[in-house]
């Protein structure tokens, strides 16, 4: 399983939204594995970190740097 969490989004941005899923009390639900979506780039790296995401892509992005983000992560 993977979430694909946009960073910018209305009412919780996806940091919140990644603290509070790496918070919960089900480990196999906290671990999940979490990719930032984002056209912005600054601080992305210490701050995706900062929160537990495992990865993130720039927007716009296609299919194939999709599938390469998650054979890198189903390879750890």
């Amino acid at each position: 399983d993977v979430i694909l969490m946009d960073i910018h989004m209305p009412v919780m941005d996806g940091y919140e939204a990644t603290h509070k899923i790496r918070s919960l009390a089900n480990p196999e639900k906290a671990s999940i594995c979490i990719i930032a979506l984002t056209a912005s780039v600054s601080n992305l790296e210490r701050r995706i970190k900062e929160v537990g995401m495992d990865d993130y892509i720039y927007k716009p992005f296609n299919s194939k740097e999709l599938f390469s983000k998650l054979k890198k992560i189903h390879a750890n």
